[in-house]
């Protein structure tokens, strides 16, 4: 399903790919739908992704058929948006 992709970097930890490597396959996967980036620092190979609802399932599939079993965490952000939980804060 998912082309071979040539690691394009390294990284100290060998068993982590390379961001690049995981944007360049969820580009591919959401195929010109959603977004795909390189995501923080200190958590190698982490990339977040933009999928639409519909897509959810294959992108996890592809995903974790490249990197393995639970490299796709799914999350969801609430329709309310942020807002004080406590004025204790």
């Amino acid at each position: 399903m998912i082309p071979e992709i040539p690691p394009i970097c390294t990284c100290k930890t060998p068993t982590a790919p390379p961001p690049p490597r995981n944007r360049a396959v969820g580009k591919r996967l959401l195929n010109g739908r959603g977004a795909c980036r390189v995501h923080g620092g200190g958590f190698a190979g982490a990339v977040q992704a933009y999928v639409p609802l519909e897509m959810a399932e294959e992108f996890r599939r592809g995903m974790e058929e490249a990197f393995g079993e639970g490299a796709f965490h799914p999350l969801r952000i609430r329709p309310c948006g942020a807002y004080c939980m406590s004025s204790n804060w």
